[in-house]
């Protein structure tokens, strides 16, 4: 239908402007949806193919909520706090958080708690989402393991400060001794041992 002004035209129903074989076809319908390689959209905007965006996709009203793309990047933001960044580079990498006070946490079937990373202490929890300590394991029975990929191989667990190693426990692999070493001063020595059979 026609109006009076200029540049202005008004349709009662759906419009649609057709491309080669229907694959550019852009439908608008009468509930005001758009469709583009699609003429029954189910949403306000619905595309049937793929889409480039030039920068960042903004939720509506919203403004430090968004989604941003740059060269071999993306970065998910979300009330002016960036709580993801995806890097492809000479290293990739992918970073959550920006430094703030952002937790980290893992949910699965039986634990909400998988893994919590708390970002005001710098702790993680598993098992919990208040860890009291640098590395918290709460669990009905908890259990930590140190498997080696090989029998051939010793197992060790160290205890270091600023200037190196200063303690360790060593399971040996030839023997299934575990040998507990101190510092002397100078050097680790063997301080303990309990012998395999």
């Amino acid at each position: 239908k026609g109006t009076g002004i200029r540049g202005t035209s008004l349709f009662g129903g759906d419009v649609i402007v057709s491309g080669a074989l229907g694959i550019n076809t852009v439908t608008v319908t009468s509930d005001g949806k758009v469709g583009i390689g699609t003429t029954s959209p189910s949403y306000k905007l619905e595309v049937g193919g793929n889409a480039a965006f030039g920068e960042y996709l903004y939720h509506r009203g919203d403004a430090d909520t968004f989604l941003r793309f740059e060269t071999d990047k993306m970065t998910f933001s979300a009330g002016n706090e960036t709580l993801l960044t995806l890097t492809e580079d000479t290293q990739d990498i992918v970073i959550i958080g920006d430094g703030g006070d952002v937790d980290f946490q893992v949910k699965t079937v039986n634990d909400t708690n998988t893994l919590f990373v708390q970002g005001s202490s710098d702790r993680v929890g598993i098992g919990t989402d208040s860890p009291e300590t640098t590395l918290h394991v709460s669990d009905t029975t908890p259990t930590i393991r140190i498997q080696r990929e090989n029998n051939s191989n010793d197992s060790t667990l160290e205890w270091a400060g600023q200037a190196g190693v200063r303690a360790n426990a060593i399971h040996l692999a030839t023997n299934n001794d575990l040998v507990f070493n101190t510092w002397n001063g100078t050097t680790l020595e063997e301080s303990l041992k309990f012998s395999g059979y």
